[in-house]
């Protein structure tokens, strides 16, 4: 392995973060520090706090505390609702990678009181380090599959041809009353 620079993180700002290349696989990775969330902008904590916060006073509460009221609401829904969700599978998934875990119940308050922290999701990557590489991030290191899909080859040819649409090869749509779905 050789050093291959560092990049510069949007959040938080300032945070550098070095990059390796591996000669034999060809490929490069970072050295993501213990504090920093994989695959997502931010902390570990950041995502904590709206996670506790939503968990204790429901997540409309914590999409209050963390936006401005002149925000569009969606966003900031989506936003805490996808985090929530991040930790909720982490914690269902805990119990069965390592027995401490075991019979713990499926919340950020029961983690901190097992593991004695305030910072449980950084202190979690020190009790399961050899299984982070299958544990889902932003605690993990395994991102999800790329939605985009390359073209496989050239076109078919199945398209039309040049010029405007209609005249005697066009087919006509069967129209839906009301401009409803089917």
């Amino acid at each position: 392995m050789c050093g291959h620079g560092t990049y510069e993180r949007v959040e938080p700002e300032g945070m550098e973060v070095r990059r390796w290349y591996c000669r034999s696989c060809h490929t490069t990775f970072s050295a993501l520090p213990d504090c920093l969330a994989c695959g997502v902008r931010g902390t570990l904590e950041e995502i904590e706090k709206i996670a506790v916060l939503a968990e204790a006073s429901g997540k409309m509460a914590a999409v209050r505390f963390f936006f401005d009221s002149h925000v569009d609401p969606v966003i900031p829904w989506r936003f805490v609702r996808r985090r929530c969700g991040w930790m909720e599978g982490l914690l269902r998934m805990l119990p069965g990678l390592l027995p401490m875990f075991f019979g713990m119940e499926p919340t950020l308050a029961d983690l901190r009181a097992r593991l004695d922290s305030e910072t449980a999701l950084r202190d979690l990557r020190e009790h399961c380090h050899e299984h982070l590489g299958s544990i889902r991030f932003p605690v993990g290191f395994r991102l999800p599959p790329r939605r985009w899909n390359p073209p496989r080859g050239p076109p078919t040819g199945a398209g039309h041809g040049s010029g405007p649409d209609g005249g005697s090869e066009s087919v006509s749509q069967p129209t839906r009353p009301h401009g409803g779905p089917p």
